[in-house]
């Protein structure tokens, strides 16, 4: 059983068909007009070991606000969990602290911490967050993406899994700046909830994987994307890296579907491109637009010119349960 399959099967009959769970479909509830988010990361899951306490801190909140802020809202407030363990200890701990500051002051407009629970654990550690939102003008929902919607994308994909991938091989010099990526996000920012909430129909970030994530948006199985492979926006790094180990089919969607990109994704009527560039370029955000929804029973990404139908292949991450 997988996390998808875990939460319709087992956790969505605990919604009690309550309007805010929107059917345990999105990346947020809400209550009232107040929005809720909660992210968990587990050391050598979502982070290595060897990754500094101060890292997975700016990591925490960063994960956590891109999510608010893909769905047209600013960040309120934050309960924090922690399950910490004697390995990383006091000089963990204060370090870890330090890095939730530094990412409350940069990413998320001083946002406050304001409750939690803190415990020991022998083993791995385990940190969460849950985060209040305030939507700007309305909730931006997945799912409801509208047909000839141009798809729009706030930033790179792929550093995640090259820096992760670095790490993993002592390929820390080349890949510098992948590496940064994967332990400290690099999101969007907070300004552009404010072009989500004007224009956006569908939204989400990104973090199971560009194709994957994608598909979220479309409203239907009769809805899919077609995206175009040269509009995705590539670090510089994603490039040697593809060069180094082959631009083919393989290669290629292997990065966009790994994640923990954490760029907002979503889709606006054409008719609004020119506003959004404008409104876009107020804020110093680039906004790149890499393909439409169209009515079409299969997904297609597009790579130099020739239509790939990747509608039976792996397109992100999940999380599987079966032992």
């Amino acid at each position: 059983m997988n996390e998808f399959d875990a939460i319709e099967s087992l956790f969505l009959p605990l919604s009690f068909n309550h309007e805010g769970a929107m059917g345990l479909k999105d990346d947020v509830a809400q209550f009232n007009d107040i929005i809720i988010s909660t992210d968990t990361l587990v050391e050598n899951t979502h982070f290595r070991k060897e990754d500094s306490s101060y890292s997975i801190g700016q990591k925490l909140i960063r994960v956590n606000v891109s999510d608010i802020i893909a769905k047209g809202a600013f960040p309120i407030a934050g309960f924090l969990n922690i399950s910490w363990n004697n390995e990383r200890g006091d000089k963990g701990l204060v370090e870890f602290a330090n890095g939730l500051k530094d990412a409350l002051i940069e990413c998320a407009n001083k946002m406050p911490i304001i409750g939690g629970d803190t415990t020991k654990i022998d083993g791995p550690i385990v940190i969460s967050l849950t985060i209040f939102g305030k939507p700007i003008n309305k909730l931006v929902k997945r799912h409801n993406a509208k047909t000839n919607d141009l798809i729009c994308l706030s930033g790179n994909i792929g550093d995640a899994k090259i820096g992760l991938e670095a790490l993993n091989n002592a390929e820390n010099i080349e890949f510098a700046n992948a590496i940064s990526h994967y332990q400290t996000p690099k999101i969007p920012k907070l300004q552009i909830a404010n072009i989500i909430s004007k224009y956006a129909n569908s939204s989400l970030d990104i973090s199971d994987g560009l194709l994957g994530d994608a598909m979220k948006l479309m409203p239907d199985s009769f809805h899919n994307y077609e995206i175009d492979f040269e509009k995705i926006p590539l670090s510089d790094e994603v490039k040697k890296y593809l060069e180094k180990n082959g631009y083919d089919f393989d290669n290629i969607l292997k990065t966009l579907s790994f994640g923990d990109d954490y760029q907002s994704l979503f889709t606006i009527d054409e008719v609004n491109k020119n506003d959004l560039i404008e409104m876009a370029n107020s804020i110093s955000q680039k906004i790149y637009f890499i393909g439409k929804v169209r009515k079409s029973d299969k997904p297609i990404l597009k790579i130099a010119n020739v239509k790939h139908d990747i509608g039976d292949l792996p397109k992100s991450y999940s999380h599987n349960f079966t032992a």
